[in-house]
């Protein structure tokens, strides 16, 4: 009996924790290809200007999050897409994050789902989000997410096939487990 009111509490007291949506977003992925002080460029001819200076490489991965859905792209209705692309979000490189605003360049965004993992079982082989979802993860992955120590945001992507830790910038294929 001691056992279930324990178990009891500590589910109404980590509830709420789990019952977060994770956050809809778009979000562009790309490699730094300059950075000169507050000017950013990617490889695929973006450019952003930083609110402030971070510490960042040329070839390093960086993720920009921008709110709401992605724009469709459309060859043939490039200037209505290019309208359409935010001019402003949050970059993140290696765990720093900067708020960014674009200066020109065309990019594709693609929607992604932003959260936190919360807890890591079994050496990295099951990742728990802050929505209360498993994911599991295949053994050529568990190097990584092994060494991860939550809690820590992630992105995930790709109808939920991909995660990126965006405080490592490494991405990871998942499977969300069923319960």
């Amino acid at each position: 009996m001691k056992t279930r009111i324990a178990f009891i509490a500590l589910f109404l007291i980590t509830a709420p924790f789990c019952a977060a949506d994770l956050k809809k977003v778009s979000f562009y992925q790309d490699t730094v290809s300059e950075i000169d002080g507050r000017i950013i460029k990617f490889l695929m001819g973006s450019t952003w200007v930083m609110e402030r200076e971070i510490l960042a490489l040329p070839l390093g991965e960086g993720v920009i999050i921008c709110n709401g859905p992605a724009p469709k792209y459309n060859k043939d209705q490039l200037a209505e897409y290019v309208k359409a692309l935010p001019k402003s979000g949050v970059f993140i490189y290696d765990g720093q994050t900067v708020n960014v605003t674009r200066v020109d360049g065309v990019f594709i965004l693609r929607d992604g789902f932003l959260g936190k993992v919360v807890e890591s079982f079994r050496d990295g082989a099951i990742l728990k989000t802050d929505d209360g979802s498993l994911w599991s993860i295949p053994a050529y992955d568990r190097y990584d997410t092994g060494y991860w120590l939550p809690p820590y945001p992630v992105l995930i992507f790709g109808n939920a096939q991909y995660m990126i830790n965006l405080n490592k910038g490494k991405k990871v294929w998942i499977e969300k487990q069923v319960r």
